[in-house]
């Protein structure tokens, strides 16, 4: 019997003493400062606690964490942030994170634990029109926020249409804005609807949105309702200029505006989609 409880005593101590380690340890990575490094320098820093800064361009959730990619402020230097919980960003927004500098198969990365590990400074990227439009394609899908003097918006000729499941877009030559619930005749080719009729009333088949890929070319009718108008006018800072695309008329004037850079294929332009 002796034995036994000279064991148990001994696991006892054991089990103090590890729980002892690891209070300290966690006292000590609470209270420890970490050093602050641009993302270039990380290579360095293998195995520091370090603090970086850095522009969100790309997220990846994976099953023990998520995968985030960040740049430096001038887009010459990216890394990639382990987050080992759960976090929303978005492309544009800017960070900043503690953790550890990793070597993980060649690639140098920054391992945060903790929610308490991450900020986001700022939702969306502040940059001036001349940035973005030298190297549009840095900050396609990403948040961003620009000023500028925009011009009168116009009706689109393009708007978001739905059959309560399925999406696409419509274009209209000469724009459209009246009832919602509607009929609508054309064809669909590379990805959009080409209306050439729009009705209140039809008799007739109608072809289910997400089949009008099998009917591409060819003249049919769609039912569903109009999800969106778009408006556009141009954002304009010295000889620089920008499309704006908003499915809101905004006045004209001198506007802050903030929303997400993409390259539209229909009108093969960068578009600032205001949100």
């Amino acid at each position: 019997m002796n034995v036994h409880v000279e064991e148990e005593k001994k696991l006892i101590a054991l089990l103090v003493v590890i729980i002892l380690s690891l209070s300290l340890l966690y006292i000590y990575s609470s209270n420890v400062k970490p050093e602050k490094v641009n993302i270039g320098g990380l290579p360095k820093h293998i195995g520091d606690y370090v603090e970086v800064k850095g522009i969100v361009s790309y997220t990846r959730n994976i099953t023990n964490g998520v995968l985030v990619y960040i740049y430096d402020e001038n887009f010459e230097n990216k890394t990639t942030l382990f987050l080992q919980f759960s976090a929303i960003l978005h492309p544009g927004e800017v960070v900043i994170a503690k953790g550890q500098v990793v070597n993980y198969r060649g690639s140098v990365e920054v391992v945060a634990h903790d929610e308490k590990d991450l900020q986001i400074i700022a939702k969306y990227l502040e940059l001036n029109l001349r940035e973005v439009l030298e190297e549009p394609e840095n900050f396609v899908g990403m948040h961003i926020k620009l000023r500028g003097n925009l011009s009168a918006m116009r009706m689109s000729n393009y708007f978001e249409f739905t059959d309560g499941f399925n999406l696409i877009k419509v274009y209209v030559k000469n724009g459209y804005f009246g009832e919602r619930n509607v009929y609508i005749k054309g064809y669909y080719e590379n990805g959009v609807f080409h209306a050439e009729n729009i009705s209140l009333e039809y008799n007739g088949t109608c072809v289910a949105l997400n089949e009008l890929a099998n009917y591409e070319g060819k003249p049919v009718w769609i039912h569903g309702s109009i999800l969106s108008y778009f408006y556009y006018g141009y954002l304009k800072d010295g000889v620089y200029s920008l499309k704006i695309v908003s499915d809101k008329k905004l006045s004209s004037g001198y506007k802050v505006l903030e929303g997400e850079l993409i390259y539209s294929p229909y009108t093969a332009q960068y578009e600032l989609r205001v949100e």
